[in-house]
């Protein structure tokens, strides 16, 4: 640590690496979330599947012994305090992309962790935002599915659940 502090604080200048390996990565995983037509995100994807491409966490991605170290280094980003993750927010086109409770798309937290109850008792819980309303009338409906009825204390947390998803506008274009 002395060694990374600049010459005029007694330290040798040097950086230190970890923070440089880290927005490397942070590097990297932005352009997995942003470039759609590369030839190397092809690659990664031919590799490692689609189902990670444009998604915030990769936290909780499977990786196994054949991938390597630099994918596992990416997906263990988020391990660190999540630093990354409360960074980016995904801006939600059609929301086929975005996965309703788990991915940070209205507010600064997934509305899985803000609304938890709520979440244990949705019968929709790994469905993307797309699946979650339809259009009606050119206009977008939430369409929620519950394992029962609101106690009347839950109902509250649904009021508040609603108004931090009322302004989001949900649109036809892309994720």
């Amino acid at each position: 640590e002395d060694i990374c502090k600049p010459k005029v604080e007694g330290g040798l200048g040097i950086r230190d690496l970890r923070v440089v390996n880290k927005s490397l990565l942070a590097k990297w995983r932005w352009k997995l979330l942003t470039n759609d037509d590369e030839l190397w995100k092809s690659v990664i994807i031919a590799k490692y599947g689609v189902r990670p491409m444009g998604h915030v966490r990769l936290d909780d991605v499977a990786f196994g012994s054949m991938c390597s170290s630099w994918w596992r280094d990416l997906c263990k980003l988020d391990q660190d305090g999540g630093w990354f993750r409360q960074m980016v927010v995904k801006k939600v086109g059609r929301g086929d992309a975005t996965k309703f409770w788990k991915d940070v798309w209205v507010g600064d937290q997934p509305l899985e962790q803000r609304f938890r109850r709520l979440f244990d008792m949705s019968l929709q819980q790994h469905d993307m935002v797309q699946a979650v309303g339809q259009w009606v009338n050119g206009e977008w409906r939430w369409s929620f599915l519950w394992r029962r009825e609101f106690f009347a204390w839950e109902e509250e947390l649904f009021r508040e659940f609603e108004d931090t998803i009322r302004n989001v506008v949900i649109t036809k274009a892309e994720d």
